[in-house]
């Protein structure tokens, strides 16, 4: 989890040079690495399953809201025009699908009872078929024909859903192989979908990468090859489990409250660092300090959160 978010933040901080011609090469690499980040999330949810909660979705949406009205408040700091649409999406992240992770997670949320006795009805030859209808509909397709049926580029509620029941075969099937295997099936998808971008791009003489979306099956693969082997480990660590529970807000503050506030990873900026080797750090320095910005932020607004509940408390016995 503390992997994969990183490499979203990763992305979402070279955002802003991404399609530019003179970081083309450094855009596929990134994107062949990074993009399963959201994959392995999914599957590690389907893995452990998401049950029907009303206090867990409380507290998905406390987080979202937070989030929303920093990023507002630093809007409004900065002198940036709000627009009414960008006041919805404050007031209602999950229904106007500020972050679609959040929104397909929701939903899965809401409908997962369902979800479990529907699943409990098939048989391992059934779950198997299922799966394969969804995996050429939402992924071969896409990847291949380059068309999309739900044109959401694999960001949206099919795609979300059709690695959760991934995930969920995992946990009760199985797929037994090696840890190697699983190493060097993630390389392999790895290499396939930075050279067959790379020639996409040779092509077409632009940067466009249709084998690194969400929706590509090298990237499907990719993110189940790495969440296989890395099931295969056995350690324990309390740390660990303890940053862990920060990735969900780092995924929510990163793009909307601190990446705003770190200088722009532009092209101007990167080429005047002075070197490969100094671009390097420029990136890894912005996505640690925004990892660790994510949490000192939410510990404040746990902090805040646990004053208010014992402060309701407190009026509520007295």
């Amino acid at each position: 989890r503390i992997l994969s978010i990183l490499g979203i933040i990763t992305m979402h901080a070279l955002a802003p040079i991404c399609w530019d011609p003179a970081f083309s090469l450094l855009s596929v690499v990134e994107n062949g690495i990074f993009q399963i980040g959201v994959t392995c999330f999914i599957l590690i949810s389907g893995y452990f399953g998401i049950c029907r909660s009303t206090k867990k979705l409380f507290q998905l949406e406390s987080v979202a809201l937070f989030g929303s009205v920093l990023g507002l408040v630093l809007m409004l700091l900065r002198g940036e025009g709000v627009s009414m649409m960008a006041l919805l999406r404050t007031c209602f992240p999950v229904l106007t699908g500020k972050w679609w992770f959040l929104t397909c997670y929701v939903c899965i949320l809401l409908v997962a009872p369902f979800l479990d006795k529907l699943l409990a009805s098939l048989t391992q030859k059934q779950w198997l078929e299922l799966l394969g209808i969804l995996v050429i509909l939402f992924y071969i397709a896409p990847t291949f024909l380059y068309f999309q049926i739900m044109n959401d580029s694999g960001k949206g509620v099919m795609n979300f859903l059709t690695i959760y029941l991934i995930g969920r075969y995992l946990r009760i099937y199985g797929i037994k192989r090696s840890r190697w295997f699983w190493a060097t099936g993630a390389l392999l998808m790895l290499a396939a979908n930075i050279l067959l971008n790379i020639a996409f791009r040779e092509i077409l003489g632009r940067i466009e990468l249709p084998f690194a979306r969400d929706n590509s099956i090298f990237i499907l693969l990719q993110g189940l090859c790495v969440f296989q082997f890395v099931g295969s480990l056995h350690f324990h660590s309390v740390w660990v489990n303890r940053i862990a529970s920060f990735t969900y807000p780092a995924y929510i503050l990163n793009s909307a409250v601190i990446l705003p506030l770190l200088p722009q990873l532009t092209k101007e900026y990167l080429l005047d660092a002075g070197g490969a080797g100094m671009m390097v750090l420029l990136i890894v320095g912005t996505v640690a300090v925004t990892f660790v910005l994510s949490i000192l932020i939410e510990l404040i607004r746990r902090l805040f959160s646990q004053d208010l509940k014992s402060g309701y408390t407190l009026r509520w016995n007295g």
